[in-house]
């Protein structure tokens, strides 16, 4: 049994609907990743949980940036 990994990334999306948009794009690309955003935060947090694989911290980067937006892990 796997344990659960979790990641947490500063970024710079700060907009409701577009990190509605990209939590219902990453859950799509990402379908054993949990996606949460926490826009009230500085840091314009994102959280990635899986219970299934190890999260891939580069691809969640590159997969923002794909999509106009920066991260980086915290």
């Amino acid at each position: 049994m796997l344990k659960k990994e979790i990641e947490i990334f500063k970024t710079n999306v700060e907009d409701e609907n577009i990190s509605e948009e990209l939590l219902s794009k990453i859950h799509t690309s990402f379908p054993h990743y949990s996606a949460t955003f926490d826009l009230e935060d500085c840091d314009r947090i994102l959280r990635i949980e899986s219970r299934h694989k190890k999260v891939e911290i580069q691809e969640v980067i590159a997969f923002l940036m794909n999509s106009g937006h920066k991260a980086e892990v915290l």
